[in-house]
């Protein structure tokens, strides 16, 4: 794999900053700019940014050569094309931060993200800090959704039975030892999961871990990302992994049945008999209707031992009718 790195990712600095940033750049001239301002402007200074430019074919590359010409906190990886999966693999290489946080390129983080985060970590003496995020959508700028919860420090295992952690990469400072341990790494074979698996992976190799409801992350629902865009391929591809990571660790359980029975009806949603191929892989996967908090996953477990094929047309006809009643709601109120 062909890597090139700019005149700053060259320097040898013997000073180990407290948190490492990295970024997998691809495709995203139009949204960089806006989350490599929001890593500048942060409150607290002592980081390194490290920008793995994944063979963007458009100016994302220009950009971060741009940015670390005004920095010498930022470096830039230039590679060939290989996914997100070995963009950030790339850069846990290279890290030499004593945490590592995430942040997609379209993406971005509040001011003061870096300054609350390392506060809290010093704090709690914390392995892992997991910080709240909103959802914003593309197409008018509005935030559709906040996910916060705020657990004090606890063991891993009290952690994960408590079920309000959280799995998705972004939003999480994560102490480097741990990664560098059993060299820790996101699977390159995979499109979808990669990263849950990767953050319940680091979760149970840590000691303390707290969560903030201060909400830091700012994740944008971008109509291009993987998970809006996802091969048929892909999701049966990451729920075998899911299930196989779940035999080995059982108390993730109810997680996992959370996001194998969210690429079911995904795919019960997306075409015809689809799902059917996934019918294997959500019976092996012993769903149990407590772990599934959304009304779509309990009818698709409550009715599966009439077959997967009915249950999913059970599921297709309530969210039919569910958008049904919610358009005629939004008229009335026009």
């Amino acid at each position: 794999m062909a890597i090139l790195m700019n005149a700053m990712a060259g320097k040898d600095d013997c000073n180990r900053p407290a948190v490492s940033i990295i970024v997998p750049v691809y495709k995203v001239e139009g949204y960089l700019v806006r989350c490599l301002e929001s890593l500048l402007k942060q409150t607290f200074i002592d980081f390194e940014i490290l920008l793995i430019n994944d063979g963007s074919p458009d100016r994302s590359g220009e950009i971060c050569d741009e940015y670390a010409l005004k920095d010498s906190r930022i470096r830039v990886f230039h590679k060939n094309n290989g996914g997100v999966s070995s963009a950030r693999n790339l850069a846990l290489d290279y890290a030499k931060g004593e945490y590592v946080t995430f942040v997609d390129a379209d993406d971005w983080i509040d001011t003061d993200c870096l300054e609350k985060g390392i506060q809290l970590i010093r704090q709690g003496h914390l392995d892992i800090l997991q910080y709240s995020y909103r959802i914003i959508r593309e197409k008018d700028g509005d935030v559709i959704s906040i996910r916060n919860y705020d657990c004090p420090p606890m063991s891993w295992r009290e952690f994960v039975k408590s079920d309000h952690y959280m799995v998705c990469v972004g939003g999480n400072f994560i102490r480097k030892a741990i990664i560098d341990a059993l060299h820790l790494r996101f699977d390159e074979s995979l499109h979808l999961a990669e990263d849950q698996i990767f953050i319940m992976t680091a979760i149970s190799l840590s000691g303390r871990i707290a969560q903030t409801k201060g909400i830091y992350y700012n994740y944008f629902q971008n109509s291009a990302s993987a998970t809006h865009n996802s091969k048929e391929d892909d999701i049966i591809d990451s729920s075998i992994a899911l299930l196989a990571f779940g035999k080995n660790n059982s108390i993730f359980k109810p997680q996992i049945d959370r996001m194998i029975s969210c690429f079911y009806i995904e795919l019960l949603v997306a075409g015809k008999g689809r799902a059917k191929r996934l019918n294997t892989v959500y019976h092996d996967a012993h769903i149990k209707y407590t772990n599934l908090p959304a009304m779509t996953y309990r009818l698709l477990c409550m009715f599966s031992f009439l077959g997967m094929d009915i249950a999913g047309w059970i599921v297709i006809m309530y969210l039919r009718v569910k958008t049904l009643f919610y358009v005629e709601l939004i008229l009335k109120h026009d």
